[in-house]
């Protein structure tokens, strides 16, 4: 009986000693890790050209979170941008304003997109596409109406659907419309768009991938 209590504590012993001692591993691995992260990071300087490679190591280095994003499917790089351009990109798009009021009570006429004839047996109605740009510091936004028109009795009839589109110009950004909002209507004199649109902003460098870091609300209130 002794003999078998003695065997009982010499293996809980030897079962702690083993816990511990993956306790210690794992925290030195941990250890390790951290510092090669530390030191990774410390490589990085606004130089430091961006590649698939380090890209993780430079949002840490500019402190963005990624654990939630769309660095999804990331492929070769296709341009060089270092982190200083990056940097600087960030920042301009950072000044804007998050919600932007576009609003203007007096008609604006535009040249039409298109404009196709629709032929009845009294009036002779044409479909047209009325748009308007806003242009925003980094990307443009285009908003459109689609209106038919009586061109015999010179008047507005109805309109038939409206939509927005954004084009970036920064390189280093991307922009896509997130969700909009948008509703048009008309009088005989006069088209009417008004609603908002969301669009969202995110790091696209050279195809590595897409990470979302703003969201710019853009509130319309447009009259032709």
């Amino acid at each position: 009986m002794i003999g078998k209590k003695i065997l009982k504590k010499i293996s809980l012993i030897v079962l702690v000693f083993f816990v511990l001692m993956i306790i210690y591993i794992l925290g030195n691995r941990v250890n390790v890790v951290a510092n090669e992260g530390k030191e990774n990071i410390n490589k990085i300087t606004d130089d430091t050209v961006i590649t698939k490679d380090n890209i993780y190591q430079i949002l840490d280095f500019l402190q963005i979170e990624y654990t939630e994003c769309e660095m999804l499917d990331i492929k070769e790089d296709i341009n060089k941008y270092t982190v200083k351009e990056l940097k600087n990109a960030i920042d301009k798009i950072n000044n804007n304003a998050s919600e932007i009021i576009l609003e203007e009570n007096i008609n604006y006429q535009t040249e039409d997109i298109y404009s196709d004839e629709i032929i009845t047996k009294k009036d002779k109605v044409i479909n047209k596409q009325l748009s308007r740009t806003s242009q925003q510091d980094g990307y443009v936004v285009d908003f459109y109406v689609n209106v038919q028109y009586n061109k015999t009795k010179k008047k507005y009839t109805k309109t038939t659907g409206q939509g927005a589109d954004v084009d970036g110009e920064i390189p280093l950004l991307e922009f896509k419309i997130g969700s909009k909002s948008l509703t048009s209507s008309c009088t005989a004199n006069s088209v009417n768009l008004k609603g908002k649109v969301k669009v969202n902003i995110y790091i696209g460098v050279g195809g590595i991938g897409l990470l979302k870091i703003k969201e710019n609300e853009i509130k319309v209130n447009y009259n032709w």
